[in-house]
């Protein structure tokens, strides 16, 4: 799927299990090493996807203060927008227990 907004461009993907790498704190994920997601990427589109026990996950852009979590039910997802103006494509993400969290990339946008 392809939409557009204001001369950009909306790509759909479903880029490979990533975890967080840490339970209960803030870790960088680099998005060009996914699956997917292309240099000129402006906006990610992040899905946190909970398997077996209700956790709290989050997804910042990189560097901010904000606590942009979510509570997600047992076999529940959240999905967080991203924008992505670290030249590197590096976001943050969190979860309370990294073992019960996957996070995908599901769709971003380039300009």
């Amino acid at each position: 799927m392809q939409a557009y907004w204001h001369k950009s461009i909306y790509h759909e993907a479903m880029g490979a299990d990533h975890a967080a790498g840490a339970s209960g704190s803030w870790k960088e994920w680099d998005l060009l090493s996914a699956p997917d997601v292309p240099g000129d990427a402006i906006m990610a589109e992040v899905a946190a996807t909970v398997a077996t026990a209700a956790d709290i996950v989050g997804v910042r852009k990189k560097g901010s203060a904000l606590e942009r979590k979510a509570s997600v039910a047992i076999d529940g997802s959240a999905i967080f927008t991203v924008e992505l103006s670290d030249p590197a494509k590096i976001i943050e993400v969190f979860a309370t227990t990294d073992a019960n969290v996957t996070f995908n990339v599901v769709g971003y946008v380039t300009a």
